[in-house]
């Protein structure tokens, strides 16, 4: 599957070519190896040679380097400005031992 941000940049999108290339050249091979074809089959190979004839002349992208994973970074969600949500767990099961005492006021 080709996640489309890689297409959004030069690098990226030379690797996207170079796998699409890799498995249309496949299916062409396989195609072209059957003696009798349908008229279906020699539209589809047409359409396989296509294919390989537009990689070869992509659209202009801005060049950046490929993001590399970091493993040493480490990002937390917060989901209001008081508690982060790694503590909303903690703080519900808090909140609810304190309305099982009956400490709760009603609106």
């Amino acid at each position: 599957m080709i996640k489309r941000t890689r297409l959004l940049t030069a690098e990226g999108t030379e690797l996207v070519k170079q796998e699409v290339a890799a498995g249309t050249t496949q299916k062409l091979e396989t195609m072209q190896e059957k003696v009798e074809r349908t008229d279906t089959q020699d539209n589809y190979i047409k359409r396989l040679q296509s294919t390989l004839d537009k990689l070869d002349q992509p659209f202009s992208r801005p060049s950046k380097p490929i993001y590399q994973c970091q493993s040493n970074i480490i990002v937390a969600v917060s989901m209001g400005l008081q508690s982060p949500i790694a503590d909303r767990r903690d703080r519900h099961r808090h909140h609810h031992s304190k309305n099982s005492r009956g400490s709760r006021k009603d609106s």
